[in-house]
């Protein structure tokens, strides 16, 4: 979990510095849909990443996540 939440820190620093930076919102917010306590925050991060990129590489697969994190 160490370097979850070390690679989670770099991604809140890169939106922080590039709050448009899309595949920061993503890769933040699949982390944080991981756990129960920040789930409803990554999927936050996960529509933003979205809307941020429609075109954004396996989008498909981002929607899929944020369906099964709103459904646990």
């Amino acid at each position: 979990f160490r370097r979850m939440d070390e690679a989670a820190e770099y991604f809140e620093r890169a939106i922080a510095l590039r709050p448009d930076f899309a595949d920061a919102h993503k890769n933040l917010g699949f982390i944080l849909i991981k756990s129960k306590e920040t789930r409803k925050t990554g999927i936050k991060h996960l529509k933003t990443a979205l809307k941020l990129d429609p075109n954004i590489p396996n989008r498909r697969h981002i929607e899929e996540s944020i369906m099964w994190a709103e459904q646990e």
